[in-house]
């Protein structure tokens, strides 16, 4: 299965955001591209976010309908700060 990952706060998602998904959805035309709302970030540990929670349901709510788009909970989920690496090396 051939993935996209697109992750950041989505602090909030917004159409920019679905805007740049479907572009790279239709350049890159893999079988699902995952949406990853960051957990807690390490480059902005002071940085005021929505609860994970909320960012999730935004990002789903905005995927809705969207069958190449889907939800990947999993750095919301993680105990820590959020890094790229430790994602990428659960995806390989």
């Amino acid at each position: 299965m051939k993935l996209a990952l697109f992750g950041g706060s989505f602090d909030p998602p917004h159409l920019g955001h679905l805007a740049f998904a479907r572009f790279v959805a239709d350049a890159l035309a893999p079988d699902r591209l995952l949406w990853l709302p960051a957990g807690r970030q390490w480059q902005k540990p002071d940085q005021v976010m929505a609860p994970g929670v909320h960012r999730a349901a935004m990002v789903a709510r905005l995927i809705a309908g969207e069958p190449r788009f889907a939800l990947d909970q999993r750095e919301l989920n993680r105990i820590g700060p959020s890094f790229t690496a430790d994602t990428l090396r659960e995806f390989a």
